[in-house]
């Protein structure tokens, strides 16, 4: 009994290191790739269509757009802002006509009807990217503020051979007075950013954000524009870029400018912080393969962790070390990517939440994962699949 026990412990221990190592193979690759990030400065200023999809957006939107109309270093007369009003039950429409009235760049755009079984955000900037007339397009999200270089720093990256730039987005500001439950979210995003940029830089190219990304207009002609992602209630930033990635035939790069970046709302409450994660975790089954194959490694080895206080349990004198010591490996490399990524983006105020962020982190990933694969997806006042989204007449509203 005791030998089947030991081999059984063993066998555990053996795992867990394994995947301990994969881990921080993957995570030295992104240190890596953020080491390799580069400045770009392309010559070009063409004409650029910023498309903000919005659903309910009034108390934000002002913010959004009057960031959008204060861009600097970059000519007033090459730029349109159009905002689509997917259906808002608030005075969302009237506050772009508004802003329309005394700036012709601003354009509102209405969506009346959503096509049965298709994702309404993709809609709604399907419908912004028909009325677009820019070469470049920018879709951003209504409750993001633009730094005031963010769209010159993006321009700046598109060399003539790059089809798609990624860009950086952060919940609050470098030392503003903040609750502590949203500077560990900021963290959370950061440690995402850093797996996105530093993945990009070495071209493996896994992530983006559809608060800061942009992409030409003829690579969103040449790839069919959203294509077999619609139906699902999210990936107009993931799946969109690996899609480029996969249909495209430029190079993708992640904005290393420090002005390339938008502030974003955070979630007030556990609650919506959970509903949003979900809604993000929900577009893993359709990951291209080897995307979804690291994110099944790495959620593996915090699953492994999580349970292995059983065995330390059980078996103190055989499990106790190898648990800590995997761990420890786990956080140390974890602490220096996200160094380098809060040196890279000017974020090292971050770092201090770090122990707690990093105690969190196993049971957050451990509870997440499968949370994200059933039920159903709130967002928006309209409840979806996990798997897929229902259209206009299956959909239901939230409660």
């Amino acid at each position: 009994m005791m030998a089947a026990e030991s081999l059984w412990i063993e066998g555990w221990r053996t795992l867990l290191f394994a995947l301990c190592g994969v881990h921080l193979l993957f995570v030295s690759a992104f240190w890596f790739g953020l080491g390799r990030l580069k400045r770009n400065r392309a010559a070009e200023q063409p004409s650029v269509s910023i498309v903000v999809p919005a659903r309910d957006e009034e108390a934000l939107l002002p913010r959004c757009i009057e960031s959008l109309q204060r861009q600097e270093d970059y000519p007033a007369d090459r730029i349109e802002i159009i905002v689509v009003d997917d259906r808002s039950t608030d005075t969302t429409a009237e506050i772009v006509r508004q802003y329309a009235r005394h700036d012709p760049r601003v354009r509102l755009v209405r969506v009346d009807s959503n096509p049965k079984g298709y994702s309404p955000k993709k809609n709604a900037v399907d419908q912004g990217i028909a009325a677009a007339t820019g070469e470049l397009l920018f879709p951003i999200d209504a409750d993001c503020e633009a730094h005031p270089r963010w769209l010159a720093s993006m321009v700046g990256c598109f060399a003539p051979d790059v089809a798609m730039v990624s860009g950086f987005a952060e919940l609050d500001r470098p030392n503003h007075s903040e609750r502590t439950f949203i500077r560990i979210q900021s963290l959370e995003l950061l440690s995402l950013f850093a797996c996105a940029a530093g993945s990009t830089s070495i071209g493996w190219i896994l992530a983006s954000s559809g608060a800061s990304q942009g992409y030409r207009r003829s690579t969103w002609d040449q790839i069919g524009g959203f294509g077999e992602i619609g139906p699902l209630v999210s990936g107009d930033d993931d799946l969109m870029v690996q899609r480029v990635a996969r249909l495209g035939t430029g190079r993708i790069v992640f904005a290393a400018e420090p002005e390339a970046r938008v502030l974003t709302e955070p979630m007030r409450t556990v609650r919506d912080f959970y509903r949003q994660r979900k809604r993000w975790g929900s577009k893993y089954t359709h990951h291209r393969h080897s995307y979804a194959a690291f994110l099944t490694l790495f959620y593996t080895f915090n699953l492994l962790l999580f349970f292995s206080p059983v065995l330390v349990v059980l078996a103190p004198g055989q499990a106790l070390i190898p648990w800590v010591a995997a761990l420890a490996l786990k956080w140390g490399g974890e602490l220096m990517l996200l160094r380098r990524a809060a040196i890279a983006f000017g974020r090292v105020d971050l770092l201090r939440y770090f122990p707690i962020w990093a105690l969190l982190h196993v049971p957050y990933i451990t509870w997440m994962g499968p949370a994200s694969l059933f039920g159903k997806v709130v967002w928006k006042g309209r409840v979806h699949g996990t798997r897929s989204l229902m259209g206009d007449e299956e959909g239901r509203r939230a409660a």
